[in-house]
């Protein structure tokens, strides 16, 4: 990576093809943005290790769905210091399928503390108990929910989760009544 060679990025993602995809370019650069802000992350890391250090950053993707209106990626990213466990969370990529921008994840949902309630009672239903959610108030979770930084958002066969990345990792929450929570923008 660059002229450090203790930095090392490895890196999938999708690349969508075919004759009847209507701008094309623009859905795949929607997607390659992801790589590129991955791989000047890791090179920023490369200026604080010392030469002894090596870091290494995985990415995986998955396309969780797709339409004639919508793409949904989620790209698991999991860094390394010292073949030590450093850091991992996930960002999600929705794509508008006729403009191929991404969207805003922030701006598809109405999110505010009812929701956060909402969420905290779903995800120990569906995940069991996540001790580090006891750290976190109810406005905490939803200024996680509400911030592009941290806010994990994606459309599944299932219906769309939802969820965000903390210190500790991340926690998501099916959510299959999501309709009813979409924004109107």
């Amino acid at each position: 990576m660059g002229e450090k060679e203790n930095v090392t990025l490895h890196m999938t993602y999708p690349v969508v093809s075919g004759e009847n995809v209507e701008n094309l370019s623009g859905i795949n650069n929607s997607i390659q943005k992801e790589f590129e802000e991955v791989k000047e992350y890791t090179e920023s890391v490369a200026d604080w290790i010392t030469e002894e250090e090596t870091y290494y950053f995985e990415t995986e993707s998955y396309v969780t769905y797709m339409d004639e209106n919508i793409l949904s990626i989620a790209y698991v990213e999991y860094g390394y210091l010292d073949d030590e466990y450093y850091e991992s969370y996930v960002i999600s990529v929705n794509i508008d399928m006729e403009s191929g921008l991404a969207l805003t994840n922030s701006q598809m949902l109405e999110i505010n503390d009812e929701f956060s309630i909402d969420f905290r009672n779903r995800c120990e239903k569906q995940n069991g108990e996540i001790e580090a959610l006891s750290m976190y108030s109810d406005q905490d979770i939803t200024e996680m929910l509400t911030s592009d930084a941290s806010l994990i958002i994606f459309y599944t066969p299932m219906g769309m989760e939802v969820g965000f990345n903390y210190y500790f990792g991340w926690v998501t929450v099916t959510y299959q009544d999501y309709q009813e929570y979409e924004s109107l923008f």
